[in-house]
């Protein structure tokens, strides 16, 4: 996987409520890879927040351009940079990241899983692992295929952008400064220099991204250097058939997988604390719990 793991909750919509929260990942080719699950009473954490106005700050690759559109950002709004700057630059940018995160600035991958499974948040809570379970066994089963399919040394959406890449780079002017330093210097004028031996750019872009920049292709074709081998190995196609090389299974029975103790097998379960929702007709009672759905 691309290590960058995004964690999300969405309302389950049953009799009992609660929520259902998702941690997932990004496979070699982009794909949401679902790590796990877990479902909850509520959401006990409030802290999830959205940030606006901050798009080119928070995916700038290098510093000084990070600073260019958080000056603007000030320019608009002081309480809205005062706030950015309280959550720490390397919570939210990709310049200061302490870690690799890759193009991954937001929570979309949570977001679409969170739509893949709006069907089960309706379900009693067995049927809607049931339900997951059936969702993931076909994605493996899909992927397995296609990923045992493929050929290339890339997956099919980092070869894209390879191939995307290298368009761009065709009109560059390479200078070899040395056998591992070039210089290359693109239609605007902008002069980059690529350093192959460490798979790194002056523009930053093929350092986070681990997938070389156009830049970088351009000093590839120039030392007759394989371009995909620029890549992270996580973007081959080794990795990605690895990634699903395994199966889901169904749930089993649990009573077959080992012995329950007495002292939980006697419990006596009662129904979890919680407002049930009125009965139908009753408009003042309906009234009143969509407000308290929705303020949950």
């Amino acid at each position: 996987m691309r290590k960058v793991v995004i964690v999300d909750g969405a309302h389950l919509k049953g009799r009992y409520g609660g929520c259902i929260l998702t941690a997932s990942a990004q496979d070699e080719n982009f794909q949401i890879f679902p790590i796990a699950f877990a479902i909850l009473d509520s959401e006990n954490d409030n802290a999830w927040e959205s940030l606006i106005m901050i798009s080119k700050a928070a995916r700038a690759y290098k510093k000084s351009s990070f600073h260019d559109h958080f000056a603007e950002i000030e320019l608009v709004s002081s309480g809205c940079s005062e706030y950015l700057r309280s959550i720490g630059f390397h919570h939210w940018t990709r310049s200061y990241c302490n870690g690799e995160r890759y193009n991954i600035l937001t929570s979309n991958v949570a977001e679409s899983l969170n739509a893949v499974l709006k069907e089960a948040r309706e379900l009693p809570i067995v049927s809607a692992i049931e339900y997951i379970c059936g969702i993931l066994t076909s994605w493996f089963t899909k992927r397995r295929e296609k990923a045992t399919e493929h050929k290339a040394e890339l997956t099919p959406k980092a070869g894209g952008l390879v191939q995307s890449h290298y368009e761009k780079s065709t009109d560059y002017k390479v200078i070899r400064v040395n056998e591992e330093i070039y210089e290359v210097k693109t239609q605007l004028g902008i002069t980059v220099h690529v350093y192959l031996h460490n798979k790194t750019c002056t523009c930053e872009e093929f350092d986070m991204l681990k997938i070389p920049c156009s830049q970088a292709i351009a000093a590839a074709v120039k030392a007759k250097i394989q371009v995909h081998t620029l890549a992270a190995e996580e973007y081959g196609h080794f990795y990605w058939r690895l990634a699903y090389h395994k199966s889901i299974n169904h749930v089993p029975d649990m009573g077959i997988l080992y012995a329950v103790p007495d002292d939980i097998a006697t419990l006596t379960i009662l129904a979890p604390q919680r407002r049930r929702p009125p009965e139908v007709g009753d408009e003042e009672g309906e009234g009143m719990y969509s407000l308290l759905r929705n303020w949950a």
